[in-house]
């Protein structure tokens, strides 16, 4: 395991959080039936899909900062990326960005483009130290240094409601997208503030940060996904209690920071 994967015990459960941004080696974290598939994979179980994914999902991009890879898609914006706020801000709550400078870059149709993530007061957060704070915070907002043209930014939906279903998208070290249909099945805060969504969705070292979409030709985000809690991560488990992924929901503070 890589010295920049955190695992916290939670001894009311005896479960273990993980809110690792990257692992050594990519693992997954399964929780009942839910799969990550690939981009052709995607294509054959979206039924009806005319539109290229490429460009329906343009905006999700991989961030580096400093040794640590995660997920971010632009929102609301060009030159606006949202992820988790463990991606900017280490176990001790110093900015990941004092080891090197954090960069986000996608593919589309085979181009690379990337930009660098200003820091400081350009960037809003829930938490400067996510790994002490709830789920509920532990979502960020940046600034980029130029905006990305080509690409269409998601927009923000509302709240999700507990048994809806949502697309997580990812994108992994070389830039190719990963996507997973799963369900809300949990919704832990006060309504109108950042809520801990609890999901069933099957997640991958590398996915903090990555976008809790609305399903459909036009994704609106509700959330992003910050890591998961497990009593045994390396056993394909139902959801339950003891069991399950998690991300923060985009109401409240995370909505204004976006302008809404």
């Amino acid at each position: 395991m890589s010295k920049y994967a955190v695992l916290i015990i939670t001894a009311s459960v005896g479960s273990i959080t993980c809110l690792s941004p990257c692992l050594a080696h990519d693992r997954e974290v399964v929780v009942g039936d839910a799969i990550r598939m690939n981009q052709q994979s995607f294509i054959a179980t979206a039924k009806g899909m005319t539109a290229d994914p490429q460009l329906i999902y343009g905006a999700t991009g991989v961030i580096t900062c400093g040794n640590i890879r995660a997920t971010g898609q632009l929102t609301v914006r060009g030159d606006e990326v949202t992820s988790a706020a463990h991606t900017f801000f280490d176990e001790a709550g110093n900015p990941r960005a004092a080891q090197g400078n954090c960069q986000f870059s996608l593919t589309v149709r085979g181009v690379v483009q990337s930009a660098r993530i200003l820091p400081g007061p350009r960037m809003a957060s829930g938490s400067t130290n996510p790994y002490s704070d709830g789920g509920n915070h532990d979502w960020a907002v940046a600034r980029l240094d130029h905006v990305i043209e080509g690409v269409k930014p998601y927009g923000i939906a509302d709240a999700p409601a507990v048994g809806s279903v949502i697309l997580v998208v990812a994108a992994g070290a070389d830039g190719e997208r990963s996507y997973g249909f799963c369900k809300v099945r949990d919704l832990i805060g006060v309504a109108g503030k950042p809520r801990e969504i609890h999901t069933d969705c099957t997640c991958a070292d590398g996915m903090s940060g990555a976008a809790y979409l609305t399903p459909g030709p036009h994704p609106k985000l509700i959330g992003v996904h910050v890591g998961f809690r497990s009593r045994d991560p390396n056993a394909r488990l139902p959801y339950s209690a003891t069991h399950y992924t998690f991300g923060t929901s985009s109401e409240g503070d995370f909505r204004r920071a976006l302008g809404y």
